[in-house]
């Protein structure tokens, strides 16, 4: 693993500006539209159901919140160039939750996550089971490991969180692979900002547009907003403006 985010393949292959990241998926999203009939708001609901299904997955195997955080990065990165028509979301989410927990050191059995997502995708009106086998899940890994590059490592913003409990009152910066300043007294909102970390699936753009210890202080800042807190002091002690910077992003 790249012990700095900056040569990560994570910064350098997998952000995008948001035009970028618009661009890039249009064609597939048009393939999508032409082939199903769905309007952008329908297919908008596909990477919600599959962060859904692995938030619930992954706690109930007993997985580390960061192996479904992983998972719903290497689904949105796989989509951003690859229609869903092309392969099947009912049968990738399994298989990137598969994949993640392999990356993360934290395997789960092929078995688990087929019945898992058999569990969560609702069988139509006309009684068709979860179409999808242990050997689908199996086949469909190197598929997807393919469609990422093979750029399996993620920087995971749970990884980043911690650290911002650190005391200290200001300066400092905030960045991937080097620590946080500037977080004293914010170690009470950090459980509310993991909840909104695992979240934060649901809106998978976030993790392909911004980096992961940019998403950590977000998630801090709702927490504090939640709690009734001005968070604008904290914010400013954190120099995120000294650690910004945007990858080439490769994009599938």
């Amino acid at each position: 693993m790249a012990a700095n985010f900056w040569t990560s393949t994570h910064y350098r292959h997998w952000l995008h500006p948001a035009a970028a990241l618009s661009h890039t998926r249009f064609a597939a999203r048009a393939t999508d539209a032409a082939t199903l009939g769905a309007t952008p708001a329908e297919l908008a609901t596909i990477p919600r159901s599959a962060a859904a299904f692995l938030v619930t997955a992954a706690r109930k195997a007993g997985l580390r919140a960061r192996v479904a955080s992983t998972a719903a990065v290497y689904f949105a990165r796989f989509y951003t160039r690859s229609p869903y028509t092309a392969t099947d979301p009912r049968l990738l989410a399994p298989v990137a939750l598969y994949l993640a927990a392999k990356a993360e050191e934290h395997t789960v059995p092929a078995k688990t996550v087929v019945a898992a997502a058999a569990a969560h995708y609702t069988p139509s009106a006309a009684g068709e089971k979860y179409p999808y086998t242990v050997a689908d899940v199996v086949r469909t890994e190197f598929t997807l490991a393919a469609g990422l590059h093979f750029d399996l490592i993620v920087w995971s913003p749970h990884r980043d969180l911690p650290g911002l409990a650190g005391s200290g009152s200001g300066g400092g910066g905030v960045g991937a692979g080097g620590g946080a300043g500037g977080a004293g007294g914010v170690a009470d909102l950090l459980p509310v900002a993991w909840a909104v970390l695992n979240d934060a699936g649901g809106g998978a753009d976030v993790l392909l547009l911004f980096p992961p210890f940019v998403l950590a202080a977000a998630a801090v800042v709702v927490a504090g907003c939640l709690a009734g807190r001005d968070m604008s002091a904290w914010v400013d002690g954190l120099g995120l403006a000294d650690s910004e910077g945007g990858g080439s992003g490769r994009g599938g």
